[in-house]
């Protein structure tokens, strides 16, 4: 259900060629305009087959229903290899190094590379997100968080003798050729969403070059806002949890009746104050980022009411 959605999300004039199994995805009925071709394993055409030969279709855009073979998983990455704008596809992993694990144990047995550390470095240059999904005892579906999968950067080694040999054996060892930053996380306590990160140097280059600096740079800020939001809300919980707990200690307090009423209702203002502490650093965000200026805030502004205050 996600992957049909996402699709609604794609350029519409990038193609389309999704192979399955079995027809779920149905997305050329969902988006009858679109240039959508899909295709389904039969008798001697195996979905292998399918997905190499989607290299010769023109494609923009490769979806695989779900990868859960490490046959399917070698020509998945060979797709994602091959020049394609878009590779996307379902795997059923726990976490993040699991999935990378996978994919990676799948070109040394399918394609018989024999040095698991190239074979990581190749799954991490071409998968860059994983958009983690979980159902809860209720029977929700909902996003747990996406994961930004960064390689890491190779360094020369060091010049003198001694320290070259270290970094030797430290590379020869069982190390990740990457980094992990989770960019959206779901607070399921609280039902809602959270952004916690945002976008590193390594994925900004390859969104600039892909779709220009300015969605870059709009991704960045969007993703900024929305961690300040949630920074600013949280603050003003806190804030307001204090203040409930210093009613509470004043209420207990003999002889502090006038605090009653008001620790009736103890968390009365919170909305206020995570809005007040929100505005406030959304404008110096703002102001310090060059998106505006003090002027459009009425600060040092002989014209405006607040008195440049």
């Amino acid at each position: 259900t996600m992957l049909k959605s996402l699709v609604g999300y794609m350029n519409p004039l990038y193609t389309i060629r999704t192979a399955e199994t079995s027809f779920e995805l149905n997305l050329n009925n969902l988006y009858p305009n679109r240039n959508i071709h899909c295709m389904q394993e039969r008798g001697d055409v195996s979905i292998y087959d399918i997905i190499t030969g989607t290299k010769k279709m023109d494609t923009d855009i490769m979806i695989v229903g779900e990868v859960n073979e490490p046959k399917i998983a070698g020509a998945y990455v060979q797709v994602a290899q091959s020049g394609s704008r878009m590779a996307v596809t379902t795997l059923h992993h726990k976490t993040t190094e699991k999935l990378i694990e996978y994919l990676r144990n799948a070109l040394v047995e399918e394609f018989g590379i024999n040095d698991v550390n190239i074979a990581e470095k190749q799954i991490v240059e071409i998968i860059n997100f994983d958009v983690h999904t979980e159902k809860d005892l209720q029977g929700n579906f909902f996003i747990r968080r996406i994961t930004e999968i960064i390689p890491s950067e190779e360094k020369p080694y060091p010049t003198g003798q001694d320290a070259a040999r270290l970094e030797y054996y430290k590379r020869s060892t069982d190390r990740h050729f990457y980094t992990l930053n989770n960019i959206i996380e779901f607070d399921h306590d609280n039902m809602q969403y959270r952004v916690v990160g945002n976008i590193s140097d390594y994925t900004y280059n390859l969104i600039a070059e892909k779709a220009g600096t300015a969605v870059a740079d709009q991704i960045r800020y969007n993703l900024s806002i929305a961690m300040r939001n949630v920074t600013a809300f949280d603050e003003g919980f806190k804030s307001a949890e204090q203040a409930r707990q210093d009613d509470e200690q004043a209420y207990e307090t003999p002889g502090n009746d006038e605090y009653a009423n008001e620790y009736a209702n103890p968390y009365a203002g919170f909305e206020d104050v995570a809005m007040d502490q929100n505005e406030e650093k959304f404008m110096d965000f703002e102001i310090s980022n060059g998106y505006a200026t003090p002027e459009d805030y009425g600060i040092g502004n002989p014209d405006n009411n607040n008195g440049g205050n």
